[in-house]
This record gives C-alpha cells, structure tokens and sequence, in this order.
C-alpha cells in the first residue's frame, strides 16, 4: 500500500466523528464512538492524541477548533510522529502557520493531487483546512473535520464529512502537498506489522493487522529472528507490558524495558520457578 492510500484510508475511516461536550467520553472511529457524548464544545480524540503523542502541549488542545489537527492527527496515526512531523513541516493547529510550512519547504500548489491538505480562505486569512480525496475535472471531493455537510465552506461545524467544491472557488487559498517519499515504500508493504507511537517513555505499540484494524487479545507474533512470541493487546489495540490481570484474573507478566526488541513479550516459568521469555 502506497502512502498516500495509508493516509486515505486512516482519514476516512473517521467520516462522521462528531465533537463531544467535554472530555468524558472522546470516543473512537466505531460508529458508537463516532456519535457518543457528541455536543458542541471542541472536544475531540484527535486533540487528545496529538497532546499523548507529539508532547506538544503549546500547541495542540483537547477542546481547540479542530480542522487542522484533525489533518495532523491523521498523518501521526499513519506513520508515527517523526516522520508525520517531517510531512507537515512542523506541529501547528493554525491553519496560517501550516499553510507557512509547506510554502517553506516548497510544497505549496494551486493545482490538487489526492491527499494534498486543502487550505480555504476568508476576507481575512487561511481559516480552515482538510484532505483532497479525489480530483475531478471541475471539482475537488475533501475530508475536514470541524465542518458539516453542504457545498459551501464551514469551518466551525462539528463533526468529519466529505464535501465537494469547484475547483475554481475563490474560497480555496491553496494545497499543501506532503513529501510522500519520505514514507511511500510503494506497493510492497506488507501486512501485519507493527506500529509504534509516541516516543521515549510516552511509546505505545500497535500490531496493524490491514490499514486501519489493529490486533486484540493475544496474539503470538514472529520477530525479527525468526521466533514466535506471545503478546497481548488490549481493547484499543494497544500492546501491554509489565503485570497484567487477564483470562479469568489470572496473572501474566510481560517483558517491559522500553526499547527492548522484546518488549512486551509474555513470560512464563519453568518448574523450579525460574522465568523466561517464552517462544510458541
């Protein structure tokens, strides 16, 4: 899969997410998730994942205006924070200051090309912003979030949709295009594989079964060299460390030196009691 059918795809799957009334309840890309707690009040998961992952806590907010995080976010949870950073030029939830870092870095276009972020325009400034997910021959289809359905601009509405403009609306201030090649491996990437998020002490680890399904539960997983290892997922798809009660509340301990090529294998015990990491 190609990188810019990864990001697509990511974007896509968040189609109706609608904002929440606070923080209790952000939900996910389920359709539960998409519509519980949902009122008008800025609160969104991509806000919160952005400020779990990139650390960037001067910028990014739970309850900011949301358009240009929801873009942010999209690349972070496709291709980790690294190299999403080096794709958007830099972190920012103001849709002026990203529509600046692809202008630097010489990716800025008044043509569309799939997944290029959109930026729309008032009488005053860049106000809004979201993904191109198809080029037509007068029109540009997108994907924003803080919109709502309807041919003209919203940039304050509430939720992820998919709209459509003519290419010439004067409202498009221009295309910020991410440098592909910086994660595009072409179509030999391969499923399943893992997925890290967030650095240092902050990493989660995923196991993506296909674009966008993460892997539950146990799962025993061939490393690197060459031996099957057990690991356990939880509800989100996150792989677990240390102690953890589980099946029937018995106990299993799991490898949990961060950074380790082994973290997050399941130990086990010889009779004489002695623990090791276990191969399947």
């Amino acid at each position: 899969m190609k990188a810019v059918e990864k990001a697509m795809a990511e974007a896509k799957k968040w189609e109706g997410y609608c904002e929440k009334k606070d923080a209790s309840n952000l939900g996910d890309s389920t359709h539960e998730g998409k519509i519980v707690n949902a009122g008008k009040n800025n609160y969104t998961i991509f806000g919160k994942h952005l400020l779990d992952t990139t650390g960037a806590v001067k910028t990014y907010g739970i309850n900011y205006q949301w358009c240009d995080q929801f873009c942010d976010d999209i690349l972070v949870r496709a291709f980790g924070v690294e190299k999403a950073k080096l794709l958007l030029g830099g972190w920012s939830a103001y849709t002026p200051t990203s529509a600046e870092y692809y202008q630097k870095m010489g990716q800025w276009h008044k043509t569309p090309k799939v997944m290029d972020q959109i930026f729309f325009k008032n009488t005053e400034r860049i106000h809004h912003t979201g993904f191109v997910i198809s080029v037509g021959a007068s029109t540009v289809t997108t994907i924003e979030g803080n919109t709502s359905a309807g041919p003209n601009v919203v940039a304050n509405g509430g939720k992820v949709a998919i709209k459509m403009y003519r290419l010439d609306d004067p409202a498009i201030a221009g295309y910020g295009r991410p440098n592909w090649s910086i994660v595009d491996v072409g179509d030999s990437e391969a499923y399943p594989t893992w997925i890290k998020i967030g650095e240092g002490e902050s990493t989660k680890w995923y196991f993506r079964l296909e674009p966008g399904v993460n892997a539950h539960g146990w799962r025993d997983i061939k490393n690197a060299d060459g031996k099957v290892r057990r690991y356990y997922f939880d509800d989100k798809g996150k792989m677990l460390t240390g102690w953890q009660q589980l099946d029937n509340n018995y106990w299993f301990f799991f490898h949990d030196t961060k950074g380790s090529s082994l973290e997050g294998a399941m130990y086990v015990s010889d009779k004489d009691g002695r623990q090791f990491i276990a191969t399947f």
